[in-house]
């Protein structure tokens, strides 16, 4: 009988700390803007084009871009003490990670392909937004699932 009552404590303590660790999994309300403008940045460097300047504002956009993005990541980790990356995404936060991959995916062959077919820049414009909406609204929604996982013991945070 006290080995029952200690594994259920156990447990107990188990769940106590999946709720505490989800609850700590908060994104502040300016992360995934901020990710998203990198992003949106990144869509409308790489459609103006090959000329030599083109080049130049991408690559240095870009270099920007991931200096942003890196910073995000470890402002979150130092916040949280934890990361949870897509490898450890399961169920519907993988889902809503793939949807989001897909987007990024098809918004940059847009901005690729601008220069190929001579479509105009707003195309490009327009892929950028919608790469930027995808960004804080599909964002949002892997964090509530990856907190949901974590609850559920589904999905395993790495601490740091």
């Amino acid at each position: 009988m006290e080995i029952h009552m200690e594994a259920q404590e156990a447990l107990r303590d188990v769940q106590l700390t999946r709720e505490r660790t989800a609850d700590r999994l908060v994104t502040p309300r300016w992360y995934h803007p901020t990710l998203g403008l990198a992003v949106a940045a990144v869509c409308l460097a790489v459609g103006l084009g090959t000329s030599p300047t083109g080049v130049a504002v991408m690559l240095v956009v870009c270099l920007l871009a991931v200096a942003t993005m890196g910073a995000l990541v470890r402002t979150y980790r130092d916040r949280t003490n934890v990361w949870v990356g897509p490898a450890q995404a399961r169920g519907s936060a993988r889902h809503w990670w793939i949807g989001y991959v897909v987007v990024l995916v098809a918004c940059m062959a847009v901005a690729v392909l601008r220069g190929t077919f001579d479509w105009s820049y707003g195309v490009n414009v327009v892929a950028a937004a919608v790469a930027f909406v995808a960004t804080v609204v599909m964002g949002r929604r892997v964090d509530e699932a990856l907190r949901d996982g974590i609850r559920s013991g589904g999905v395993q945070a790495a601490s740091r």
